[in-house]
């Protein structure tokens, strides 16, 4: 088991119950894999589990803008398989992308999800598309902050824009992107001719 065991609460599989969503023993030296309890048997010791995905275990594998505790959830039709509840580590909370923002305090164990992965269907997304942001023009990703435009109303990474709180201090005048803060030069510059 990995060393994110020990750290986790403890869970009573025998209080295991379907809509749970559990942290399954993978490998001694690989991280659990994340399901959700579909059914469970305690008198046979299964559990029926609808998995979760990590973005390196799918097509495509992770990719910068996807947030490190980001997982693909599956259709309730998905793929499920039948586990041994003595597999099962710990719980875990699988929020939506708006409900993981909304948290007051992001635990070790909490994750989110915005994209559904199909396995079944050639490993199609839903959505297949995402809008994109900042002058990296990736989508968002929300373990790196941004800060909005105060004229475009655009969105920009802070690391991309090379924004620093300090330096935007309370009290100073609000974040201008590099194109809005042109656009306003070139009309004040139309002004004084």
């Amino acid at each position: 088991m990995t060393d994110d065991v020990d750290q986790r609460a403890p869970y009573d599989r025998t209080k295991a119950k379907a809509g749970d969503t559990v942290f399954i023993f993978a490998g001694k030296h690989v991280d659990s894999f994340i399901a959700k309890i579909v059914s469970i048997s305690h008198k046979d010791g299964i559990a029926k589990l609808l998995w979760y995905y990590k973005p390196e275990d799918v097509i495509g594998g992770r990719q910068s803008w996807h947030g490190e505790k980001e997982l693909f959830a599956q259709p309730i039709t998905g793929l499920t398989n039948k586990n041994p509840i003595d597999s099962i580590e710990g719980a875990c909370r699988v929020h939506t992308l708006d409900e993981y923002e909304r948290l007051e305090e992001i635990g070790e164990n909490d994750y989110f999800w915005r994209f559904e992965y199909n396995p079944l269907k050639k490993g199609t997304f839903k959505p297949d598309q995402v809008p994109v942001y900042c002058v990296c023009e990736l989508p968002y990703n929300p373990d790196k902050p941004m800060i909005e435009c105060a004229i475009c109303k655009e969105w920009f990474h802070w690391e991309c824009v090379g924004y620093f709180r300090e330096a935007h201090a309370e009290g100073l005048e609000p974040y201008v992107c590099k194109e809005c803060e042109h656009q306003k030069k070139d009309e004040d510059g139309d002004e004084t001719q």
